[in-house]
């Protein structure tokens, strides 16, 4: 209820307890606002909660003496002020207090549909409004009795438990406090804040907390359940999560049902966005415009304007079929992602004209959320400069801003309108203007640790290459300056978790400990959240199922708070080397005069590749789009990829060079050691197989020796981000005392019964897990291991094959003991020949895995199949992880991400650096590369890695039979590969 400050009456007297034991009182309230007639109000507080149980309002005796009970209930100030938050039926006759005449009406709130009890009564001549809770319905006519005199205050506590026989039945409908109501309505507030600075991750937390809430103490509401789902969907759309959105919109529509038809309107406005999110443009602009169309009919039928009936439900802040304001929101919001769509396609005029509609709505759409317009102002600026009418979109980017920064300053969304503007200041050749408001947005964006989206800072880019171009001797400084924003540009989850990594190794034991735990109980709190997200995405969830995941996931963020107070005092300067942005001095200060770091960034309309060695850097533009980087990398992957080696194009892998690398030739004179930085679909390519110098085509598709590859002039290091290549730099080396461990050669896969059973999987994956069983038995890869370890001089005991490669002794060598150290920790190298099942290889579980022996008789908890999760868990402090499988390098899709999540898991274990593979690899050209890499590491400690595997690499490309790329092209050093690799004290 609004109410102004002013206090009327004195009173305040105990009231008894609530229907869930709270004892509560009764204290002089703040006047109605508006409201005529009233001479005092009571507000009635329980248990130690701050906000009131019940209202009570006392109307003046004047008021009392003419009031007609029926007027005050249907048609007065009061009633109008209670239309505005709760949907009512038609008053009913009531006693309280069993002898007193009310009129009752049982309500529910817009918000959440919660049970809320308003009433009129009229007691010993004089006339009450009251509304409450369920469960203070017997403290509304406690307070009621006594201030009419129909019950002696005094005596209101010694009356014990007795009620009224509507407090009786009303109490037994829900149990719900105060304080619950609260913390739902709380998370509501938080979810919707939290989505409009675009904060998704954290939107979700607070709308699954609501969920939460809600589920406890109004389970059978479909509808508002169905509302939080879609809040829910949209917000895992939002961070590319999409199958989970997928499932939580099915599982909307499905509780949404029974709902008014304007709101399940709403969740096809979402769908829209969904769609958008994926970037199927233009199916979001046909959704749009079909959830347009049908809420245009359905408010033409319904009528827009109009008031009363019971009819309508609430979608997240208020009654959508009643409101007219929220209805025209919705339209404004229709009309907006319409206008976005049209954007994207490049269909800009008819944009424009959907935005001005837009706007006109959004004018009469008083309840729409506040910070819709500077979006849709932001939206408008882009397309003025789009258009060609950059000085207008200036005007527009400014009043957005500062439009925004009233509602919530340093935010997201003034993040990218500052790019906006710095945009729209180049597009008028305000040079100037422009780098403030990039440089504003990216001091933000560092700030607050926001990634940003490639396309947004281009402009940028592109800026400052043509201030070079006009400013030589200026432009050292500008390329510096490009290279800290690319930074910013959306990093890697292998990045994060590299970081993470590096930061616990720098710290000395006891920290070390404390912060290893944070990182588990973070993975674990993460890993909990996705179980829960799709389960709430299956229909065939329990809701037990679900009571008992949402209490896991409330337990686990719990346990991270703690251990980040841990951390925070163990080790105070955590969060602020993670969160340090990486400067080119710092890149600088880990190169050695013959080496160089090497970054393309892959997006539209073009790309931007940096070169920084030891003293200087450079940018320049790359020619490629996403698009056409995926296209090109996969043409040169098909002579590897199909059932047969075709021939290799060296013509076409000499053209992609000269784009990529062309422009910095000329600064990579003396360079032996190239550290790598690619993105987006280059991931899927191992660099070395580039050719650097023009060279015909091998028509007889066998001899490649002659053929200028990049791995031959260079070494090789792939490193995920910047970041981790300065982060990996900076961690001392492994101190294990062995030098070796090697598994290989694992049992056939026979059990599916137990993948079925461990993974929790339907039968109906039964077909997908019996394909495990058809996987090739890798016999050589025995022979692989046995050939490594001697070549380190590892005892024979540091080989695990066959039987002995099995999941139980995985787990018991990589765990550790309560403050104690895994077996595994005691090795330099920890070597793996196996499969690699990757997760677009499987439709029926997204996690990658290596698949190690399930000997008979196997413990029940164990299926044969390590995954990307249980390696995380692993306790490592390795030089150098071993991948010798399929598969264990960069995602075939190019889907942005550098590793699998297999190899991400080994670094967040404890490796420095990591071996990877491309693809199934050919068993006597790895025993003969790996054999020869590990005869360097042993003998030659003067280089790092990253040169013997070169010289590796070299010696099977000068074998005729084994120079075509499919031979030595698949490894991949990942990490430092600088470093040499000590193996013990005695080598």
């Amino acid at each position: 209820m609004n109410t102004s400050s002013s206090r009327s009456g004195d009173t305040s007297f105990l009231v008894g307890k609530n229907g869930i034991g709270e004892a509560c009182r009764a204290q002089p309230g703040a006047r109605p606002e508006g409201g005529t007639g009233v001479q005092r109000t009571l507000e009635v507080y329980c248990g130690n909660w701050r906000e009131p149980s019940a209202r009570v309002i006392e109307l003046t005796p004047d008021m009392s003496a003419n009031a007609v009970m029926g007027n005050y209930a249907s048609q007065s100030w009061w009633r109008g002020d209670i239309d505005q938050r709760l949907t009512c039926p038609a008053p009913a006759a009531a006693k309280v207090l069993d002898r007193y005449d009310a009129l009752l009406m049982e309500c529910r709130r817009k918000q959440g549909g919660w049970p809320v009890v308003a009433l009129v009564a009229s007691v010993n001549g004089a006339v009450f409004l009251a509304e409450g809770i369920p469960v203070a319905m017997s403290q509304i006519e406690n307070t009621i009795g006594g201030l009419a005199g129909a019950i002696d205050r005094s005596k209101i506590e010694d009356a014990g438990g007795s009620r009224s026989s509507v407090a009786e039945r009303l109490e037994a409908q829900t149990k719900f406090s105060i304080g619950d109501l609260s913390a739902f309505e709380n998370a509501m507030r938080l979810g919707q804040y939290y989505n409009s600075i675009r904060e998704f991750a954290k939107a979700e937390d607070q709308y699954r907390q609501a969920l939460a809430v809600l589920m406890k103490f109004q389970p059978d509401d479909e509808v508002n359940q169905g509302i939080l789902y879609a809040h829910l969907a949209l917000q895992a759309s939002n961070q590319q999560r999409f199958a989970i959105a997928d499932g939580l919109f099915d599982q909307a529509e499905t509780k949404l049902g029974g709902a008014d038809e304007l709101v399940r309107l709403r969740l096809g406005s979402y769908r829209a966005l969904h769609l958008a999110n994926q970037r199927q443009y233009d199916n979001a602009l046909e959704q749009a415009k079909k959830v347009a169309a049908e809420r245009q009919s359905v408010s033409v039928a319904k009528g827009a304007g109009r008031r009363g009936g019971d009819d309508s439900q609430a979608f997240g802040v208020s009654d959508v079929a009643r409101n007219t304001e929220i209805l025209f929101a919705d339209m404004a919001l229709d009309t907006y992602t319409q206008a976005r769509m049209q954007e994207k396609t490049g269909r800009l005029r008819e944009a424009s004209a959907a935005l001005d509609q837009a706007f006109g709505v959004l004018g009469q759409a008083r309840m729409a959320p506040s910070w819709w317009r500077p979006q849709f102002l932001f939206l408008q600026a882009e397309l003025d400069v789009d258009t060609g009418s950059p000085e207008r979109g200036v005007g527009r980017l400014e009043t957005a801003i500062a439009e925004q920064r009233k509602l919530f300053s340093n935010s997201r969304l003034e993040v990218l309108a500052l790019l906006a503007l710095g945009k729209a200041h180049a597009a008028a050749d305000r040079a100037d203007e422009s780098l403030r408001a990039f440089r504003a947005a990216f001091a933000i964006s560092a700030e607050r640790s926001t990634a940003l989206p490639y396309e947004v800072v281009f402009p940028f880019f592109d800026l400052m290459l043509t201030l070079a171009e006009k400013s030589p001797d200026k432009a050292e400084a500008y390329f510096a300056e490009m290279f800290e924003a690319g930074q910013l540009v959306r990093g890697t989850m292998t990045s994060q978790a590299i970081a993470r990594t590096a930061v616990r190794m720098s710290a000395d034991r006891s920290a070390g400990g404390v912060i290893r735990r944070l990182q588990d109980a973070e993975r674990d709190h993460d890993r909990a959240k996705n179980e829960l997200a799709w389960m709430e995405a299956d229909p065939q969830a329990l809701p037990n199922e679900l009571d008992f995941l949402r209490t896991e996931v409330e337990n686990k963020k719990r346990a991270v708070s703690q251990l980040t107070q841990e951390v925070q005092s163990a080790f105070p300067r955590y969060q602020s080397l993670l969160d340090a942005p990486v400067k080119v001095a710092d890149v600088q200060a880990q190169l050695g005069q013959r080496d160089a770091l090497y970054q393309v960034i892959v997006g539209e309309p073009m790309s931007v590749a940096f070169l920084v060695r030891k003293d200087g850097v450079m940018a320049y533009r790359v020619a490629l789009t996403t698009g056409q980087v995926a296209r090109e990398t996969k043409a040169l992957r098909s002579a590897i990829d199909g059932s047969q080696l075709l021939e290799y194009d060296v013509i076409g892998a000499n053209k992609l060079f000269e784009t990529l690398m062309g422009p910095a030739k000329p600064r990579l004179a003396g360079i032996e050691h190239l550290v790598t930085v690619p993105s987006g679909p280059l991931l899927s390519l191992p660099l070395g197989l580039l050719v650097t110098e023009p060279h015909p085509r091998i028509a007889d598709n066998r001899d490649y020796r002659n053929v200028p590859w990049l791995a031959q002039r260079y070494a090789l290091t792939l490193t995920p981000s910047v970041r981790s290549f300065v982060d990996l730099r900076r961690v001392e080396p492994s101190s294990a005392p062995q030098p070796f461990i090697g598994f290989g050669d694992p049992l056939p896969f026979t059990n599916v019964d137990a993948v079925l059973r461990n993974r929790n999987l339907p039968d109906s994956c039964r077909s997908e897990v019996a394909r495990l069983t058809k996987l090739p038995r890798l016999e050589g890869t025995d022979r692989e291991v046995r050939t490594v370890a001697q070549s380190v001089q590892a005892s024979a005991g540091s080989v695990l094959i066959r039987d002995g490669f099995n999941h139980e002794k995985v787990r018991q060598l990589g765990l550790a003991p309560e403050n104690g150290a895994a077996q595994l920790e005691q090795y330099r190298i920890v070597y793996f020949a196996t499969h690699g099942l990757l997760p677009n290889e499987l439709n029926c579980w997204s996690e990658p895995a290596l698949m190690v022996s399930l000997p008979e008789g196997a413990p029940q908890q164990y299926d044969g199949l390590l995954t990307a999760s249980e390696i995380e868990q692993l306790r490592l402090n390795a030089d150098l992880v071993v991948l010798s499988a399929c598969n264990t390098g960069a995602e075939g899709s190019g889907g942005g991400e550098s590793l699998t999540g297999i190899a991400r898991s080994f670094f967040v274990g404890g490796a420095r650096s990591l071996l990877v593979s491309h693809w199934q690899v050919d068993n006597e050209a790895t025993i003969k590369l790996m054999t020869e890499l590990f005869r360097k590491i042993s003998t030659d400690r003067s280089k790092g890695s990253a040169y013997h595997l070169q010289t590796a690499q070299k010696a099977i490309i000068a074998d005729l039979d084994q120079s075509h790329p499919y031979f030595w092209a698949a490894f991949t050093l990942v990490g430092d590969g600088s470093r040499p690799i000590t193996l013990s004290a005695g080598l």
